[in-house]
């Protein structure tokens, strides 16, 4: 999934969490789904998203060393900052906040109850309905790789809770969670924070990997993904963390540091 700028609730608690209701809204969207009627790609039209805030367009950070002024942070005291209305609020005993989900305040989807179709020519689009929240940890100057393993177990629950809370949406068919880690990843707020997007669309590229996984199943009779799994597991040499959560070194991998995350269960 390619994204161009053209550019629910009750309250629980715990360590604990809080949750607010929010009322789907239905209505004009800023941003399109197109289709490119020769890959089957889509890609989303958001323009909108050029009017987000950009702590990184003035001065060169590295991404290893994050802004030393929270003074202006907007994600230091969202409510402060005039975010949209918490969606899900983890906190502590104390009441204190450790992390919170909102909609994003410039999304490259809108949240609604069914996309409206729409065509020119002999392409395909339809409005960009759907989910775009923020997952905001509070320290401002701690990324995913420097948390305990607690807080990290912390941000995986609110993915999952998230996710529970929207496959069954009508708007929704496919939902990504990302993590722009500094300026050269895409990021635009120097806080640490996730992204989630749910949209009406499957990319072609996961159900290529869908298919991909069925075929071997019905072609070996053996689950694709057990079947690496074991063989990376008793090779150990691309091996990164096992046994709950299994990492590895992509044999086909993309990219430098491509590494498939499987639950071992």
């Amino acid at each position: 999934m390619k994204i161009n700028i053209s550019q629910e609730g009750n309250k629980k608690e715990t360590g604990k969490i809080q949750e607010e209701k929010v009322e789907n809204v239905v209505g004009v969207s800023d941003s399109e789904l197109r289709q490119d009627i020769v890959t089957g790609d889509w890609v989303v039209i958001a323009v909108g998203r050029a009017k987000r805030p950009e702590d990184f367009s003035k001065v060169e950070y590295s991404t290893h060393n994050l802004s030393d002024d929270i003074a202006d942070c907007l994600f230091c005291d969202p409510v402060k900052s005039g975010q949209e209305k918490d969606v899900l609020i983890y906190s502590k005993n104390d009441g204190d906040w450790t992390l919170r989900i909102f909609p994003n305040k410039y999304p490259a989807f809108s949240r609604g109850k069914v996309p409206r179709p729409l065509e020119e020519g002999p392409y395909f689009a339809m409005t960009g309905t759907g989910y775009h929240e923020v997952i905001v940890t509070k320290d401002h100057f701690r990324h995913l790789p420097d948390l305990d393993i607690m807080e990290i177990a912390e941000v995986f629950d609110s993915f999952q809770d998230r996710y529970l809370s929207l496959m069954k949406k009508k708007s929704v068919n496919y939902i990504t969670i990302f993590h722009n880690f500094g300026k050269e990843a895409g990021a635009s707020i120097s806080h640490p924070h996730s992204q989630l997007m749910a949209i009406p669309v499957i990319s072609p590229y996961i159900k290529q990997e869908l298919d991909g996984a069925e075929l071997y199943f019905k072609s070996m009779r053996r689950c694709v993904y057990c079947e690496m799994m074991e063989y990376e597991s008793e090779n150990k040499k691309r091996v990164i963390l096992k046994p709950l959560f299994f990492f590895y070194c992509c044999y086909t991998k993309l990219s430098f540091f491509n590494v498939v995350f499987i639950l071992n269960v």
